[in-house]
C-alpha cells in the first residue's frame, strides 16, 4: 500500500456493555491510565487490533485473513497474529495499516519465532516485530502494553471482550479497489483453562438481543481483553490472542505471561 492510499477504515460496534456489567454508562474504567466511560470502552479498545492484510503478486493485490493485534512491551512493538493465517504467504508480504481509520502501512522489523518446545497451540503464534525508529508518537500510539506484573486470576474478571475483525463484515473490494474491515467488540464470559497447554483458555460470548449468533470467523488473531476490579476501580487488561473459534466459543493463548519469558529479539 502506497503512502498516499487511505487504507483499512474501521467501524466499531458497541453491545450494551454498561447493561451487562450493571453499572451507569458514565462508569469509568481505567485504561492504559487514562478514565474512559464504560460505554465507549470497546471504542478505545478496538484501536488495537487491525486487519491481517497480504499484498500479493497477482491480479488480487490485496488479501485480507483475520485480526492481528498490537501490543508493546519495554523491549519491542509487535503485531501478533497466528501462523495458520498466513496460508505460506512470506512475513515480507504483511501490511499493516498504522492508523485505525487509515494512513501508512507500519515498517516491519523482524519476524520473531516460536519455540516448537512450547507445544503445538504455541507454534500457532506468531509476531511482527515493528520497527520504532521511523514512526512517530501517534503512528505507535495504538499498541495495547503488556503488564509488567503477574494479572489477578482472569476467572474473577467481572467482564471478558473478544475484538476482531470477523470476515462475514470485512474483505477487500477490487472496484474501486479498497479494504473494509468491520470491527467487533463481543462481550464473553469465561469458561476454562486447559489443563494441558499452559496460558490456553476458552470464553463463550454473551447472549445480547440481536445478537444471539455471534460471527467467530476471522476472530484467529484478535485480542481478548478483561474488566477487573470493582466500580469504583475498574481496569481494563489485555489478557491473551485469539487462536480459534467455533460455534459461540474463542479459544486463546495468556499473551502476557508468554512475553515475560520470551527474547523479544528472537522468540516470540
Amino acid at each position: 500500500m502506497d503512502d498516499t492510499r487511505q487504507a483499512i477504515p474501521l467501524t466499531v460496534e458497541i453491545h450494551q456493555l454498561p447493561m451487562l456489567l450493571g453499572v451507569s454508562v458514565a462508569t469509568a474504567v481505567n485504561c492504559c491510565g487514562l478514565l474512559v466511560p464504560c460505554r465507549a470502552l470497546p471504542s478505545v479498545l478496538a484501536r488495537s487490533v487491525r486487519p491481517l492484510v497480504f499484498e500479493n503478486d497477482d491480479e488480487y493485490r490485496y488479501s485480507m485473513r483475520g485480526s492481528c493485534t498490537l501490543v508493546r512491551s519495554d523491549r519491542a512493538h509487535v503485531a501478533v497474529f497466528t501462523e495458520h493465517q498466513r496460508q505460506g504467504q512470506a512475513p515480507a508480504q504483511i501490511r499493516i495499516v498504522s492508523g485505525f481509520s487509515g494512513g501508512n502501512c507500519l515498517t516491519a522489523e523482524t519476524y520473531p519465532e516460536v519455540d516448537p518446545r512450547d507445544g503445538e497451540e504455541y507454534e500457532d503464534l506468531r509476531g511482527l516485530k515493528i520497527a520504532v525508529t521511523p514512526h512517530s508518537r501517534e503512528e505507535l500510539a495504538d499498541f495495547y502494553p503488556l503488564p509488567n506484573a503477574e494479572l489477578p486470576p482472569v476467572q474473577g474478571s467481572r467482564m471478558l471482550i473478544a475484538i476482531g475483525l470477523p470476515a462475514a463484515d470485512s474483505g477487500v473490494d477490487y472496484d474501486p479497489m479498497n479494504v473494509r474491515g468491520g470491527t467487533i467488540a463481543m462481550p464473553c464470559s469465561y469458561l476454562e483453562v486447559s489443563t494441558h497447554v499452559r496460558g490456553f483458555h476458552s470464553v463463550q460470548t454473551k447472549f445480547v438481543p440481536g445478537y444471539e449468533n455471534w460471527p467467530v470467523d476471522g476472530m484467529s488473531g484478535g485480542a481478548v481483553f478483561s474488566i477487573d476490579g470493582i466500580p469504583a476501580n475498574y481496569s481494563s487488561n489485555l489478557r491473551g490472542i485469539v487462536l480459534r473459534g467455533g460455534a459461540d466459543r474463542l479459544h486463546y493463548i495468556d499473551i502476557a505471561a508468554r512475553s515475560r519469558r520470551c527474547d523479544s529479539d528472537r522468540h516470540l
